[in-house]
């Protein structure tokens, strides 16, 4: 490829144009340029022993791969489903966690650990309505990003609405048990501090995340 300067042109150019199309870092899009110029190559090179010119060879290459915009809106796609199942998946695993750290920092109502984690999700009368819904949420987001989403196709569409829907009641939640501890105090200084940082640690991925999320759904949906 590199002795045929014009046809090394035409793969730069339709490369630039389709990764500037894709809403990611810049080691994601030279990731994603690598894999598409090795695959463009190889096709180059078929045609090119079967008695193409390079030039040519290299247009019916790009012609055949699609418009930037379509191809691009594919990879957009499946950036939005990536981050929709981790966003979702580290909801379910980070909330026992931080929620560990609230029961273990709630005053202990004298009938063990059973009934201080009753308490301590009774501490906010909204939170448990929160994580009513937001646990669904995020399992309907896994679910339609995974393995499972080849089995019920249907799921695909909604899992990453879910998984914002889910990030949204997450914050509300944590915000929520910080106005608890706020008001009410707790039996352990220390472990209301750890919890606390928990929550404001969590506050401040999950809402990232999200916030990428909505961006990449936005994204999808412009492109659609």
């Amino acid at each position: 490829m590199g002795a045929d300067a014009e046809a090394d042109a035409i793969i730069a150019a339709y490369l630039d144009a389709l990764t500037r199309r894709i809403p990611t870092g810049r080691r994601g899009r030279t990731a994603i340029r690598a894999e598409l110029r090795d695959g463009l190559e190889c096709a180059v090179r078929a045609r090119v022993e079967r008695g193409a010119r390079p030039v040519d060879a290299a247009r019916q290459a790009v012609d055949e791969s699609g418009p930037p915009g379509v191809v691009a809106a594919a990879f957009t796609r499946e950036l939005c489903a990536t981050w929709t199942h981790r966003l979702a998946l580290g909801l379910l695993a980070g909330g026992p966690l931080v929620g560990a750290t609230w029961v273990a920092a709630t005053p202990d109502p004298a009938g063990g650990w059973y009934d201080r984690a009753a308490a301590a999700v009774s501490a906010s009368s909204v939170y448990p309505y929160l994580l009513a819904v937001a646990v669904p949420a995020a399992v309907l987001a896994v679910a339609g990003t995974g393995r499972l989403m080849y089995r019920l196709p249907g799921l695909r569409p909604i899992a990453s609405p879910a998984a914002v829907l889910a990030a949204v009641l997450c914050l509300g939640g944590d915000v929520s048990l910080l106005a608890a501890a706020g008001l009410h105090g707790a039996a352990d200084g220390t472990l209301t501090v750890l919890a606390a940082a928990a929550s404001a640690v969590r506050l401040g991925a999950v809402g990232a995340g999200g916030w990428h999320l909505v961006s990449l759904v936005r994204q999808v949906r412009v492109a659609a």
